[in-house]
Protein backbone atom coordinates (compact mmCIF):
# COMPACT_ATOMS: atom_id res chain seq x y z
CA UNK A 1 0.00 0.00 0.00
CA UNK A 2 2.77 2.45 0.91
CA UNK A 3 4.60 1.78 -2.37
CA UNK A 4 1.34 2.44 -4.25
CA UNK A 5 0.83 5.77 -2.47
CA UNK A 6 4.41 6.82 -3.10
CA UNK A 7 4.04 5.99 -6.80
CA UNK A 8 0.92 8.19 -7.01
CA UNK A 9 2.66 11.06 -5.22
CA UNK A 10 5.58 10.96 -7.66
CA UNK A 11 3.41 10.70 -10.77
CA UNK A 12 2.74 13.95 -12.77
CA UNK A 13 -0.61 15.67 -12.20
CA UNK A 14 -3.42 14.56 -14.48
CA UNK A 15 -5.39 17.24 -16.34
CA UNK A 16 -9.00 16.18 -16.60
CA UNK A 17 -11.02 17.18 -19.65
CA UNK A 18 -13.70 18.88 -17.55
CA UNK A 19 -11.05 21.07 -15.86
CA UNK A 20 -9.67 22.11 -19.24
CA UNK A 21 -13.16 22.96 -20.46
CA UNK A 22 -13.85 25.11 -17.41
CA UNK A 23 -10.49 26.88 -17.78
CA UNK A 24 -11.26 27.64 -21.42
CA UNK A 25 -14.47 29.52 -20.53
CA UNK A 26 -13.55 33.20 -20.32
CA UNK A 27 -16.18 35.86 -19.76
CA UNK A 28 -15.93 38.48 -22.47
CA UNK A 29 -17.21 42.02 -22.85
CA UNK A 30 -18.91 42.43 -26.24
CA UNK A 31 -19.29 45.95 -27.64
CA UNK A 32 -21.00 47.52 -30.64
CA UNK A 33 -19.75 51.00 -31.51
CA UNK A 34 -21.94 53.04 -33.85
CA UNK A 35 -20.34 55.46 -36.25
CA UNK A 36 -21.25 57.19 -39.52
CA UNK A 37 -21.83 54.79 -42.39
CA UNK A 38 -19.08 55.01 -44.97
CA UNK A 39 -16.53 56.25 -42.44
CA UNK A 40 -15.93 52.93 -40.69
CA UNK A 41 -12.28 52.74 -41.78
CA UNK A 42 -11.65 56.26 -40.47
CA UNK A 43 -13.24 55.35 -37.15
CA UNK A 44 -11.23 52.12 -36.91
CA UNK A 45 -7.97 53.97 -37.55
CA UNK A 46 -8.83 56.63 -34.97
CA UNK A 47 -9.73 54.08 -32.29
CA UNK A 48 -6.56 52.12 -32.97
CA UNK A 49 -4.21 55.12 -32.95
CA UNK A 50 -5.79 57.08 -30.10
CA UNK A 51 -7.02 54.30 -27.79
CA UNK A 52 -5.14 51.19 -28.90
CA UNK A 53 -8.45 49.47 -29.69
CA UNK A 54 -8.59 46.94 -32.47
CA UNK A 55 -12.15 46.49 -33.67
CA UNK A 56 -13.76 45.30 -36.88
CA UNK A 57 -16.52 46.72 -39.06
CA UNK A 58 -19.67 44.80 -39.94
CA UNK A 59 -20.62 44.78 -43.62
CA UNK A 60 -23.31 47.26 -44.54
CA UNK A 61 -26.73 45.76 -45.27
CA UNK A 62 -27.63 45.53 -48.96
CA UNK A 63 -30.50 47.67 -50.13
CA UNK A 64 -32.75 46.68 -53.00
CA UNK A 65 -33.01 48.98 -56.00
CA UNK A 66 -34.81 52.14 -54.97
CA UNK A 67 -34.83 51.14 -51.30
CA UNK A 68 -33.65 53.54 -48.61
CA UNK A 69 -32.78 52.64 -45.04
CA UNK A 70 -33.19 56.17 -43.68
CA UNK A 71 -31.57 56.90 -40.34
CA UNK A 72 -30.74 53.23 -39.82
CA UNK A 73 -28.77 53.19 -43.05
CA UNK A 74 -26.68 56.10 -41.87
CA UNK A 75 -25.03 54.01 -39.16
CA UNK A 76 -21.90 51.91 -39.45
CA UNK A 77 -21.31 49.25 -36.81
CA UNK A 78 -17.93 48.41 -35.31
CA UNK A 79 -17.61 45.44 -32.97
CA UNK A 80 -15.03 44.49 -30.36
CA UNK A 81 -14.81 41.67 -27.84
CA UNK A 82 -12.42 41.89 -24.90
CA UNK A 83 -11.68 40.24 -21.57
CA UNK A 84 -11.31 43.64 -19.90
CA UNK A 85 -13.78 46.55 -20.16
CA UNK A 86 -13.02 49.19 -22.76
CA UNK A 87 -11.18 52.30 -21.67
CA UNK A 88 -13.20 55.50 -21.34
CA UNK A 89 -11.29 57.11 -24.22
CA UNK A 90 -12.67 54.50 -26.62
CA UNK A 91 -16.29 54.95 -25.57
CA UNK A 92 -16.03 58.74 -25.76
CA UNK A 93 -14.13 58.86 -29.08
CA UNK A 94 -15.39 61.71 -31.32
CA UNK A 95 -15.91 59.26 -34.20
CA UNK A 96 -18.72 57.44 -32.36
CA UNK A 97 -22.45 58.13 -32.25
CA UNK A 98 -23.21 55.52 -29.60
CA UNK A 99 -21.61 52.65 -27.67
CA UNK A 100 -23.53 49.53 -26.69
CA UNK A 101 -23.03 46.48 -24.50
CA UNK A 102 -24.22 43.81 -26.92
CA UNK A 103 -27.23 41.70 -25.96
CA UNK A 104 -27.87 40.24 -29.42
CA UNK A 105 -26.09 40.50 -32.77
CA UNK A 106 -27.42 38.10 -35.39
CA UNK A 107 -29.16 37.54 -38.70
CA UNK A 108 -32.83 36.82 -38.09
CA UNK A 109 -34.24 33.94 -40.11
CA UNK A 110 -37.12 34.43 -42.52
CA UNK A 111 -40.60 33.96 -41.12
CA UNK A 112 -41.88 35.68 -38.03
CA UNK A 113 -39.11 38.26 -37.70
CA UNK A 114 -40.64 39.93 -34.66
CA UNK A 115 -40.96 36.68 -32.72
CA UNK A 116 -37.43 35.66 -33.73
CA UNK A 117 -36.03 39.01 -32.61
CA UNK A 118 -37.71 38.76 -29.21
CA UNK A 119 -36.74 35.11 -28.83
CA UNK A 120 -33.07 35.96 -29.40
CA UNK A 121 -32.95 37.85 -26.07
CA UNK A 122 -31.93 34.97 -23.82
CA UNK A 123 -31.23 35.25 -20.11
CA UNK A 124 -27.57 34.35 -20.65
CA UNK A 125 -27.06 37.08 -23.26
CA UNK A 126 -28.92 39.61 -21.13
CA UNK A 127 -26.80 38.88 -18.04
CA UNK A 128 -23.62 39.18 -20.08
CA UNK A 129 -24.64 42.60 -21.42
CA UNK A 130 -25.64 43.80 -17.95
CA UNK A 131 -22.22 42.72 -16.65
CA UNK A 132 -20.60 44.95 -19.29
CA UNK A 133 -23.06 47.77 -18.58
CA UNK A 134 -22.20 47.61 -14.87
CA UNK A 135 -18.50 47.96 -15.71
CA UNK A 136 -19.14 51.43 -17.15
CA UNK A 137 -22.36 52.88 -15.74
CA UNK A 138 -23.34 54.04 -12.28
CA UNK A 139 -24.76 51.31 -10.01
CA UNK A 140 -28.45 50.66 -10.56
CA UNK A 141 -30.90 51.65 -7.80
CA UNK A 142 -31.36 48.85 -5.26
CA UNK A 143 -35.10 48.73 -5.92
CA UNK A 144 -37.13 49.09 -9.12
CA UNK A 145 -34.51 50.22 -11.67
CA UNK A 146 -36.01 51.73 -14.81
CA UNK A 147 -35.50 50.94 -18.48
CA UNK A 148 -36.53 52.06 -21.92
CA UNK A 149 -36.45 50.40 -25.34
CA UNK A 150 -35.52 52.56 -28.34
CA UNK A 151 -35.85 50.97 -31.78
CA UNK A 152 -34.57 51.97 -35.20
CA UNK A 153 -35.91 49.80 -38.02
CA UNK A 154 -35.49 49.75 -41.79
CA UNK A 155 -36.50 47.32 -44.51
CA UNK A 156 -39.70 45.49 -45.27
CA UNK A 157 -41.38 44.11 -42.15
CA UNK A 158 -45.01 43.56 -41.19
CA UNK A 159 -44.54 45.60 -38.00
CA UNK A 160 -43.25 49.06 -37.12
CA UNK A 161 -40.60 50.30 -34.69
CA UNK A 162 -43.18 50.84 -31.95
CA UNK A 163 -44.26 47.19 -32.12
CA UNK A 164 -40.62 46.09 -31.97
CA UNK A 165 -40.00 48.25 -28.90
CA UNK A 166 -43.13 46.96 -27.20
CA UNK A 167 -42.24 43.31 -27.81
CA UNK A 168 -38.66 43.77 -26.62
CA UNK A 169 -39.91 45.68 -23.58
CA UNK A 170 -42.06 42.67 -22.64
CA UNK A 171 -39.00 40.43 -23.02
CA UNK A 172 -36.91 42.62 -20.70
CA UNK A 173 -39.75 42.78 -18.17
CA UNK A 174 -39.86 38.98 -18.15
CA UNK A 175 -36.12 38.88 -17.40
CA UNK A 176 -36.28 41.76 -14.87
CA UNK A 177 -39.76 41.60 -13.26
CA UNK A 178 -38.97 44.31 -10.71
CA UNK A 179 -37.89 46.86 -13.33
CA UNK A 180 -40.22 49.65 -14.43
CA UNK A 181 -40.50 51.59 -17.68
CA UNK A 182 -39.27 55.20 -17.82
CA UNK A 183 -39.26 56.86 -21.23
CA UNK A 184 -37.56 60.09 -20.12
CA UNK A 185 -34.71 59.19 -17.75
CA UNK A 186 -34.20 55.42 -17.67
CA UNK A 187 -31.40 53.78 -15.71
CA UNK A 188 -30.86 51.42 -18.65
CA UNK A 189 -31.64 52.29 -22.27
CA UNK A 190 -31.79 49.33 -24.66
CA UNK A 191 -31.27 50.23 -28.31
CA UNK A 192 -32.54 47.87 -31.02
CA UNK A 193 -31.37 48.28 -34.61
CA UNK A 194 -33.08 46.09 -37.22
CA UNK A 195 -32.19 46.51 -40.89
CA UNK A 196 -33.83 43.88 -43.09
CA UNK A 197 -32.77 40.72 -41.22
CA UNK A 198 -29.70 42.17 -39.45
CA UNK A 199 -30.46 42.64 -35.75
CA UNK A 200 -28.43 44.43 -33.10
CA UNK A 201 -29.67 44.89 -29.54
CA UNK A 202 -27.53 46.50 -26.87
CA UNK A 203 -27.55 48.49 -23.66
CA UNK A 204 -26.44 52.09 -24.12
CA UNK A 205 -23.17 52.92 -22.38
CA UNK A 206 -21.91 56.23 -20.99
CA UNK A 207 -20.97 58.88 -21.83
CA UNK A 208 -23.97 58.62 -24.18
CA UNK A 209 -27.41 59.32 -22.74
CA UNK A 210 -30.88 58.60 -24.18
CA UNK A 211 -33.31 61.19 -25.41
CA UNK A 212 -37.04 60.74 -25.63
CA UNK A 213 -37.51 62.31 -29.05
CA UNK A 214 -35.03 60.12 -30.96
CA UNK A 215 -33.91 56.48 -30.79
CA UNK A 216 -30.30 57.57 -31.12
CA UNK A 217 -28.73 59.02 -27.99
CA UNK A 218 -27.36 62.44 -27.25
CA UNK A 219 -23.71 62.81 -28.15
CA UNK A 220 -21.66 64.17 -25.24
CA UNK A 221 -19.50 66.34 -27.49
CA UNK A 222 -19.94 69.94 -28.54
CA UNK A 223 -20.06 70.60 -32.25
CA UNK A 224 -18.59 74.04 -31.72
CA UNK A 225 -16.02 75.13 -29.14
CA UNK A 226 -17.30 77.46 -26.38
CA UNK A 227 -17.36 81.11 -27.35
CA UNK A 228 -17.82 80.83 -31.08
CA UNK A 229 -16.80 79.00 -34.22
CA UNK A 230 -13.13 78.80 -33.36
Amino acid sequence: VYRFLIAIARSPPVAFACDAAVAAVVLMHDYALLTTAGLESVALDALASECGLRASALPAPTARKGESFGSAGGLGILVASRQEPLAACALSAPVLQAALAVVVRCEVEDGDVLAAAVGSVSEERWRSAMRTHAAHAAPLPPSAPSFRIASLRAGQHDFDSRALSSALGAAVSALQPSWRVDLEAPDVCVLALLVNRSLLIGALLPPFSPRKSDPLPMEPRQWLPPGGRG
